[in-house]
């Protein structure tokens, strides 16, 4: 039996993602208090096929409660987020009606709409509110020992079927005073066999102080950015690389570099100490300068995560990012030039976002995957609670069975919690929808971007950029043309809601070729220089196959009407029509050596 069980968030049919850093964190604070305590990750229990998760979503969710009461806990903790808020509140409905623990909810989603939940879910006897790190002893004993509630502060709980709110948590000031994290209270086994290949995480901070009106972090952590010290982080490194090995980690914080120099502090110390330590961040643009980005390779950083959201001057004031848009280009190339990796995020649909805003948005993802500056994905904007956005639309928002454009479940997830979305919008607002001039019109951008991206990558860099050429970087036109022209093509390659068949799967890159060539044979019988367009859709096909499937010494013969060589050097499409001899020939170091003929068989290049 155990005094409480603390489950991490819940996705359903998810593979394991990352070690419960937050559950853990409480975890190891009520067992140095002497509570027994047990960490239930389901993602966990799928992935090693302890539990099965191919069944349908009520029967996994009957074994999820049936599960959780075989451990006999007094108290059963749910962390949510706005991905899995709906789930808890499933599995705790259906562990109310099993057994008798209490039921107690934390993390941002449940943080939030605390008030909400506890009116609409009388099943949950306590919300958490904000940080747990102070108040979640004095909970748990609290319910073990029916004591009083109502000096606790940070929660929302039930008296005499009332709900009652005791105000704001205390911020930890200092996160030095956290514990050192109990890992044997989880499994290390995933961790530790993909160690080096996907980073560890460590909590390094909390908190950003900007004023994003899409960010619900920013509600939850206060806007109070914390960091640990730099003793702290050396010594939480240590003994990672001691115990474990691991030398890969992901520094966790909203904006690891708002803290400048104590990031110059620890980057001092990782080298003083000669750590062999590689390690990703958050960044923004305008908290970095060339002297820090320096350091901080030297230091070991490998990868940036970038939270770009528009390349709209107008849109960046809107939202309260206020970005500089030619800082951007200044920052990533210094970022480049010290060899270090950029996940660049963006975001559409925003309330007032107009097809130019969103097509300067696009324009600057491809330039910079062009440039070799990035890899951009993008996602439409999800209203979350805690959000002035959430505040300015709310009353415009509604949901619907064949919302194409919302991602935080799969289609089987949302037909089975429609009723409970649908009834409870102020509450899974992130499920809804609004009408804009973006959102509705190019509710597939997402799936489209990623294509392009994907194909930029793999080698078709001369194709993609002669598409839009060819537009004049219309992207929005792109897209309206090929979804439409070649609806089927494209759906074909996503299994689920928004998931992709495998990107390096050959089956997968086949279909994405198929499909840009089906639409470049369209664009040659309808717009001028469309047929230049399909014969480089060719040349770059070729290239990418041999590359990735043929033989050392293997060679292609290729002939065109157009010198496509020339265009890929100049990147211009007007050349004279003639006959072109191409011979691709696959070299040591997965090298394309190409030759070029004209018509009378001399060299062109």
């Amino acid at each position: 039996m155990y005094d409480i069980i603390l489950v991490n968030p819940i996705k359903i049919r998810d593979s394991y993602v990352m070690l419960p850093l937050g559950t853990l964190t409480l975890a190891t604070i009520l067992e140095e208090n002497h509570i027994n305590v047990k960490i239930v990750d389901f993602n966990y229990l799928w992935e090693k096929k302890l539990l099965d998760k191919e069944k349908n979503i009520k029967a996994l969710l009957e074994e999820m409660c049936d599960y959780l009461l075989g451990l006999s806990p007094g108290i059963i903790g749910f962390s949510t987020n706005s991905s899995c808020h709906h789930v808890a509140i499933e599995l705790a409905r259906l562990l109310k009606e099993k057994g008798t623990p209490k039921v107690i909810f934390g993390g941002h989603q449940a943080s939030l709409c605390a008030i909400e939940t506890m009116n609409q879910f009388p099943w949950i006897d306590l919300v958490s509110v904000g940080e747990g790190e102070y108040n979640i002893v004095p909970i748990t004993k609290a319910l073990l020992n029916n004591e009083p509630l109502d000096q606790i502060p940070g929660i929302v709980f039930r008296e005499s079927n009332m709900i009652i709110s005791t105000g704001e948590a205390k911020l930890m000031e200092n996160l030095d005073l956290l514990p050192m994290l109990h890992y044997d209270l989880i499994p290390m086994d995933i961790e530790t066999n993909r160690a080096n290949k996907i980073a560890f995480p460590i909590e390094v901070g909390r908190s950003c102080p900007f004023q994003c009106t899409f960010c619900c972090t920013k509600t939850f952590w206060k806007q109070k950015p914390r960091m640990k010290s730099t003793e702290r982080l050396i010594s939480e490194i240590e003994f990672i690389i001691e115990k474990y090995g691991i030398y890969d980690f992901h520094f966790l914080h909203d904006l690891f570099t708002f803290h400048q120099q104590k990031v110059i502090d620890f980057c001092n110390q990782v080298i003083a100490k000669q750590l062999p330590i590689r390690w990703i961040c958050s960044i923004r643009v305008d908290t970095v300068n060339e002297s820090l980005i320096r350091i901080m390779k030297e230091a070991g950083c490998q990868k940036v995560f970038l939270g770009i959201e528009t390349a709209s001057a107008k849109l960046q004031k809107v939202i309260r990012k206020n970005l500089n848009i030619s800082n951007i280009w200044e920052k990533v190339q210094l970022l480049q030039k010290y060899h270090i990796k950029v996940e660049a995020g963006f975001m559409y649909g925003f309330p007032e976002e107009e097809e130019e805003d969103l097509n300067q948005t696009l324009n600057m993802m491809l330039r910079g995957a062009g440039l070799g500056y990035w890899f951009p994905e993008i996602g439409v904007l999800n209203v979350e609670n805690g959000t002035e956005i959430h505040d300015q639309i709310k009353d415009r928002l509604y949901i619907k069975k064949n919302l194409d454009n919302i991602y935080l479940c799969g289609y089987e997830e949302f037909e089975y919690f429609y009723p409970m979305f649908s009834k409870h919008k102020d509450i899974f607002p992130h499920f809804c929808d609004f009408d804009s001039i973006t959102r509705q019109q190019y509710a597939y951008l997402d799936r489209f971007v990623w294509i392009l991206v994907s194909m930029l990558f793999l080698g078709f860099k001369t194709s993609i950029s002669m598409l839009i050429k060819l537009y004049e970087n219309n992207i929005l036109a792109i897209y309206t043309d090929l979804v439409t022209e070649c609806s089927e093509k494209f759906q074909s390659i996503f299994v689920e809601n928004f998931a992709v068949t495998n990107s390096t799967d050959r089956d997968s890159i086949e279909k994405r070729i198929d499909l840009l060539n089906t639409f470049a044979e369209i664009i040659a019988q309808n717009k001028e220089y469309g047929s230049v367009i399909t014969e480089i859709f060719e040349l770059d096909q070729q290239i990418v196959m041999l590359r990735l499937y043929g033989e050392i010494g293997e060679s292609v013969e290729l002939n065109f009407q157009y010198d496509l060589l020339q265009i890929k050097q100049s990147g211009k499409m007007n050349t004279d029509i003639g006959k072109y001899r191409i011979i691709l020939e696959k070299t040591e170091g997965n090298r394309i050596k190409m030759e070029g003929f004209s018509k009378n068989i001399q060299p062109v290049c």
